[in-house]
């Protein structure tokens, strides 16, 4: 079981469990044995997985185990077995221990902040409907409280349960997780740090327009900038990254490109990517919150360009950021449309499969840059990390 990876096992407390229609409690109504498919170390609760509603076809949990004062993401899809009354009205209720006692809920799904329902065909918002159904959740974890003394750390446990009306189980699930405090004082959301890779060579760059193929050998390929957008205002296309590199802040090791984070017309004010750096087979999220100067023209057209090597160059878009697929804009507690007014949140979720190289030493030395720009040109704003993507159990 995974939960017994931890060393110390936090109980949860003070819960209630439901029997209605066909489902049926366990003696141990805590832990049902079963794991949760997907990254995580959740296992079912409340009632036995035969006998819950949604049938869970992925939880992936990022980080794992919560970090302090990180961006956390949840991410669950599934089917609903049976054409249910009230699936509109589910639900949800969270309790958990960390380090005391705490619940939130119950209230409607529709009602959570920060918890979003998207069905097929990229359609985010309202409530539970039809057969397929995805929860995407997001926010800064804040820990008001910390360990006074020694090892500076909270055992701690988290529980999740959604029902309809009826009250019969749509999916009930928990988890355990230590929270640990490098040091005993209240800390500033981290902030990007890049760590430069030491390169074999030093990299050559491509003519403005140039595609760049491949480096060979073992080293780390730094990105570069191609770009045949005109050059708009005072901004002016530059042939290779930015100098000198600035980081962009949060959880990432990404740095600006095309033009110097000044001239950039989004301030961003936190880029989150999990995991970091990227993991082959895994569901990965990416987050930016920021500001931009208000009533900018052609804001709502704003484009989105990615482009990178792994191991090949590749390249998507110019395209329309509300037409990126699984890339949504968030405003309070609005999901969807183009990018408007002054303050700005993008979120993007996807499961990512890699195929392994056919030889040792089974990695890829990888990069990504995401270039938005305006309708005339100019940078909206741009950023790039470079990545290692390993297979550690292959062949």
């Amino acid at each position: 079981m995974k939960a017994l990876r931890f060393l110390h096992v936090a109980t949860l407390t003070c819960t209630t469990v439901y029997a209605a229609h066909s489902q049926e409690t366990l003696a141990d109504a805590t832990n049902s044995g079963v794991d949760v498919p997907g990254h995580n170390h959740a296992y079912f609760t409340k009632v036995a997985p035969d006998k819950q509603l949604w049938l869970v076809r992925e939880l992936s949990v990022l980080p794992d185990p919560p970090v302090q004062y990180d961006h956390q993401f949840i991410f669950v899809s599934g089917y609903i077995r049976d054409n249910l009354p009230g699936l509109e009205d589910a639900t949800l209720e969270v309790s958990g221990v960390c380090p005391h006692y705490w619940t939130s809920g119950p209230g409607k799904i529709t009602d959570w902040r920060h918890l979003v329902v998207r069905h097929p065909g990229d359609k985010y918002g309202g409530p539970l409907k039809g057969v397929e159904n995805e929860l995407l959740w997001d926010m800064v974890i804040w820990w008001p409280q910390y360990p006074r003394e020694p090892p500076y750390e909270w055992e701690c446990s988290f529980e999740a349960t959604t029902r309809l009306p009826d009250e019969r189980i749509l999916f009930s699930f928990a988890q355990n997780f230590t929270i640990k405090w490098a040091r005993a004082v209240k800390r500033h959301p981290p902030q990007g740090v890049f760590q430069s890779e030491t390169l074999s060579a030093p990299p050559s760059f491509p003519a403005v327009g140039q595609k760049m193929r491949p480096s060979k050998g073992n080293t780390v390929v730094s990105i570069l900038c191609w770009s045949s957008a005109l050059a708009r205002a005072s901004q002016e296309i530059l042939v290779n990254i930015v100098d000198p590199k600035v980081d962009v802040p949060g959880h990432n090791h990404a740095y600006y490109t095309k033009v110097p984070r000044e001239e950039q017309l989004f301030r961003v004010q936190e880029l989150a990517v999990h995991p970091d750096p990227p993991v082959q087979n895994e569901h990965h999220f990416l987050y930016v919150s920021g500001y931009n100067a208000p009533n900018l023209p052609g804001l709502e057209d704003t484009t989105l360009e990615l482009s990178g090597v792994c191991p090949e160059y590749y390249e998507q878009g110019p395209a329309k950021l509300a037409d990126m697929y699984h890339l949504v804009r968030r405003t309070g507690e609005e999901y969807g449309g183009p990018l408007r007014g002054d303050e700005n949140e993008l979120l993007w979720d996807m499961f990512v499969g890699a195929w392994p190289p056919h030889e040792p030493p089974f990695e890829y030395n990888c990069s990504l840059e995401a270039t938005a720009r305006l309708p005339d040109g100019r940078i909206f704003f741009s950023f790039a990390q470079n990545f290692t993507v390993k297979w550690p159990c292959y062949p």
